[in-house]
């Protein structure tokens, strides 16, 4: 359990009830960055050599690759911002843990089924594929996961060059591992969690029942948690395993594993946007935090050219004999049989809403991941629900599509992209569902489930190629009116296109409570469809292009700030730009805007009652106890504890320390300690991004990306920091005296030069004693 168990009162004072008797004795992970170098590939070891010698940085693991050079590093005297300063760095990242999405844990095993009663791939076109013969052969997928039960006869039962397993690597070994712990790697990423062999089946699985979705493609596993109880990874061992797979020669890359985030500048989505430019095809889950409403985006899901994949529930789920159903099937059973129920064909409500905090549009596409039956432990089957399901599916249809046209080799590093976009624009688009009832006359958003069900059949058939970034019209301030698609030919005959537009459900997305005049994103089950309607004042007029001919067209729209919307509750709508073809093809674009100025309608980042800060055993606020003796024995507690909940995803939180007469308007940017009352950055631990059995997380200010707090679990609702020792960034402790202590979050779209982009929680002068 975390040891937060904080509620605030509204009024002047706000209380709170911090748990830390026991957490100051357990180990606190170190504080661990990533770091780009600044001087490339080509000279990376003189600059992990240089590093280095600074002093206390400690390389734990190199990055040498023609996207990523870098190191994962410990530090204690380094702040994030001193990094940043040094010469041989680009750019700096906290190394993030990461975790399996929470639905994916709950496997149930369940006996093998007759073919007849398996539909899912009937909706997305791969049945046709696979009566047509196509079957992935030639392509290889790398899954970056728990590992693969290899032994499973489904999954070819052997490892090897000859075998449907091909090999791969193991970065964390068998016993336990959590973030912060030595790893013990080896060659043979056998599965001991079950995920990563679920997922390994609907892409490659094949028995003489069922199949998944490319069974006679090859896969290689890199297994980045260790056991049914390591269920925490972190960047760096995930951009380890990412990279090794692009080095093995992999055309496609699919990963089923992330954390609250929302950005695309985090490390992960950095580097897997990275590599779909180098030509790797790179599918990211969504993640499974569908309750908490939007923009609540996951890690490496965010990157700008990952497809990132919302899940979609199974056309049929299964039943006992008899007709009941059920998810776990005893030996008594007997084979189930799969039937329609209400949920099939619509979004799956844990599925996790975009947009991204800087509003690009996500989720990409969606694809079958509620009640999908694939391998498990032990030669056996499960039936799970995730987008750690639906993700899998995708790098399937990239495989099928590889095995009739080739990857990289055959088309050179443009091909992943260029195959991205034909999956997007394949999706077809559902009804909007809230959980309960069917709206045929509203479709999903894009928001929710990007541009629909993949079709698989259209992405290996068609002969029009779209290219064309998603369309994020952003906010009211920051419009964004211009966007071009390009269209190819690449059939045999003259195609005339006509392009329509086709709104989605719009939704009032903000809401304030009457009594307490506390804000926030509503969750997903508070959603109600309305009309909102873009106005798009520029279509394309119809036109024929001959075969290989392209040409490039602009779809114009218009900001709705004066259509009488109600810009408080932060108004979202989407849609899909049509383009079909005198063929029958039929294809779609992505938009999706706000209908409000973000910055100006979330006002103060922060929640109501927040930040609470806290001092001493008593957990009595700064306001009562502003003397701090960084005494952290449990009769003391003598140091700061600060809760925060943010509105919206910011892209900086600091927590700052100056001398005691600095005010507001002496704010200059860059902080440099010894300049304009700089006195340092906080250096302590970070309660809102560790686990359960490894709570404490060493961080020195500033906390880049974080994500936006919701009412669900507590990870979700808290960040929270202590200042156990009295340290600064450079590793030092402060000095007895009297201080100006400033605590800020960046507002959506601010820019740290201008301190009134700040929000900053106002508190008294602390001394130190």
């Amino acid at each position: 359990m975390r040891p937060l168990n904080l509620n605030a009162i509204t009024g002047l004072v706000v209380s709170a009830a911090i748990a830390v008797d026991t957490a100051l004795a357990q180990a606190a992970r170190p504080n661990e960055y990533i770091v780009e170098y600044a001087t490339g590939a080509g000279h990376a070891l003189r600059a992990r050599d240089s590093l280095a010698s600074k002093g206390d940085i400690r390389v734990r693991k190199s990055f040498e690759h023609a996207v990523f050079s870098g190191a994962s590093i410990e530090t204690e005297t380094f702040d994030f911002d001193g990094l940043g300063a040094l010469p041989e760095v680009a750019r700096v990242w906290r190394n993030n843990v990461v975790t399996l999405d929470p639905m994916a844990r709950q496997a149930e095993k369940v006996e093998a089924y007759k073919a007849l009663d398996y539909a899912v791939h009937n909706s997305t076109g791969v049945a046709e594929l696979h009566a047509a013969g196509v079957l992935g052969e030639g392509a290889l997928v790398g899954i970056v996961d728990t590992g693969v039960w290899w032994k499973h006869p489904a999954l070819g039962g052997c490892i090897g060059p000859e075998c449907k397993v091909t090999g791969g690597h193991d970065f964390v070994g068998d016993i336990h591992w959590r973030p912060g712990l030595e790893k013990h790697p080896d060659e043979d990423p056998m599965d001991n969690a079950g995920h990563g062999t679920h997922v390994a089946g609907i892409v490659a699985g094949e028995n003489e029942y069922w199949s998944g979705v490319a069974p006679r493609s090859k896969i290689r596993m890199y297994k980045v948690f260790s056991d049914a109880h390591g269920l925490d990874s972190d960047d760096a061992t995930v951009i380890e395993g990412f990279l090794m797979a692009a080095e093995d020669g992999v055309d496609i890359i699919t990963c089923s594993i992330g954390s609250f985030n929302g950005w695309p500048h985090n490390a992960w989505a950095v580097v897997a946007d990275r590599l779909v430019d180098d030509g790797i095809f790179v599918s990211i889950s969504a993640g499974n935090e569908g309750s908490a409403g939007p923009f609540f985006g996951s890690t490496g899901a965010s990157g700008k050219n990952v497809l990132t994949v919302a899940s979609i529930a199974s056309d049929k789920r299964p039943v006992r004999a008899g007709g009941n159903v059920a998810a776990h099937f005893a030996n008594d059973s007997g084979i189930p049989s799969f039937v329609d129920w209400a949920a099939g064909g619509k979004a799956s409500g844990f599925t996790t809403w975009g947009a991204e905090n800087d509003l690009t549009v996500k989720p990409d596409v969606g694809a079958p991941g509620g009640s999908i039956y694939s391998t498990y432990l032990d030669n056996s089957y499960s039936v799970q629900s995730g987008t750690s399901m639906a993700c899998p599916y995708i790098a399937g249809v990239a495989a099928l599509w590889v095995s009739q046209f080739g990857g990289r080799a055959a088309h050179g590093k443009g091909w992943a992209r260029a195959l991205g976009r034909r999956i997007i624009s394949s999706g077809r688009p559902l009804p909007w569902y809230d959980g309960a009832h069917t709206y045929d006359n509203f479709t999903a958003p894009v928001e929710q489930v990007g541009t629909g069900l993949v079709d698989a059949w259209k992405v290996l058939h068609y002969d029009t190629q779209l290219e064309f970034d998603t369309m994020g019209l952003n906010d009211t301030r920051h419009f964004n009116r211009h966007h071009q698609v390009e269209l190819t030919n690449n059939g045999q005959a003259d195609i005339v296109y006509t392009f329509s537009h086709a709104p989605a459900a719009g939704f009032e997305t903000y809401e304030c409570t009457t009594a307490a005049d506390d804000c926030r994103i509503k969750p997903w089950k508070k959603f109600k469809a309305v009309q909102l309607d873009a106005v798009v004042t520029r279509l394309p007029e119809p036109f024929a292009l001959e075969p290989g001919e392209s040409k490039v067209v602009e779809v114009r729209f218009d900001n709705p700030d004066k259509l009488g919307w109600n810009a408080a509750a932060l108004p979202a709508y989407s849609g899909h730009i049509r383009i079909e073809g005198s063929n029958g093809e039929e294809l779609s674009v992505p938009y999706f805007g706000l209908g409000a100025d973000l910055q100006e309608v979330i006002g103060p980042i922060f929640r109501k009652g927040y930040p609470v800060a806290v001092a001493g055993a008593d957990n009595a606020t700064i306001v009562d106890n502003s003397s701090c003796s960084f005494d952290f024995n449990e009769e003391a507690l003598g140091f700061p504890r600060i809760t925060a909940r943010l509105k919206w995803g910011s892209a900086q939180i600091r927590w700052d320390i100056f001398e005691e007469d600095w005010t507001e308007r002496e704010w200059t940017w860059p902080l440099k300690v010894g300049e304009n009352g700089y006195v340092g950055a906080v250096h302590g631990i970070d309660k809102s991004t560790g686990s359960a059995d490894y709570p404490n997380v060493t961080v020195t200010f500033p906390v880049a990306w974080a994500h936006r707090n919701a009412d669900g679990s507590e990870l979700q609702r808290f960040h929270e920091y202590w200042w156990p020792e009295g340290k600064l960034g450079g590793g030092e402790k402060i000095k007895p005296g009297n201080y100006t202590m400033r605590f800020a979050a960046l507002n959506p779209f601010g820019v740290p030069e201008n301190g009134t982009q700040w929000s900053v929680f106002k508190t008294p002068k602390i001394t130190v004693l």
